[in-house]
């Protein structure tokens, strides 16, 4: 019998609440045998995650990446496309990527349709304002940077490159195809 080692992998966030993270690795199934440690200072968030084994590590980084894309989700004001979208589809990225590492080829696919339209939406009208935000008002100067690329799209195909996964690559390329 083989005796997996123990896997760990260490998640630097920023805005994110400890109550939040707390609600996030509450969510972690028994059975994946996972657990987080977190250390807030000012808007930084180190969270540790670790589990017995590499598939439940692998299991409790996709739980925290759907949380935050349904938190920053719930942060919108409306439907209308925002910068949150822009980030939005890079995480979705980083979710497909954990499908994928999770067997769940389907769902990364899926992912990656989410991704490409998230960016698409985006894309044809960027707004980078804080007003987009709810309990934000549009009459106070406020404004959103980031460094994922000049469009969402282009933020996108910068996570993928950064994933370094020719198979999440080949099936970005897929998809493209059959738009």
């Amino acid at each position: 019998m083989t005796e997996e080692k123990k896997a760990e992998c260490v998640l630097r966030l920023f805005g994110v609440p400890d109550a939040a993270v707390k609600e996030a690795a509450g969510g972690f199934s028994p059975q994946w045998k996972a657990e987080a440690r977190w250390k807030s200072r000012g808007a930084e968030t180190l969270v540790a995650l670790s589990a017995q084994n590499p598939a439940g590590l692998k299991k409790a980084a996709q739980a925290l990446l759907q949380w935050g894309l349904t938190a920053i989700s719930g942060l919108k004001d409306g439907q209308t496309p925002c910068f949150l979208d822009k980030i939005g589809a890079s995480l979705t990225v980083w979710l497909a990527f954990a499908h994928l590492q999770n067997g769940e080829n389907d769902a990364a696919r899926a992912a990656l349709k989410r991704a490409r339209s998230l960016a698409s939406a985006f894309d044809a009208a960027p707004d980078f304002r804080a007003g987009s935000l709810r309990f934000i008002r549009d009459d106070e100067q406020a404004g959103v940077y980031d460094d994922l690329g000049e469009t969402a799209l282009g933020g996108v195909e910068k996570t993928l490159r950064d994933l370094e996964s020719p198979a999440l690559s080949a099936m970005w390329r897929e998809e493209n195809e059959h738009e």
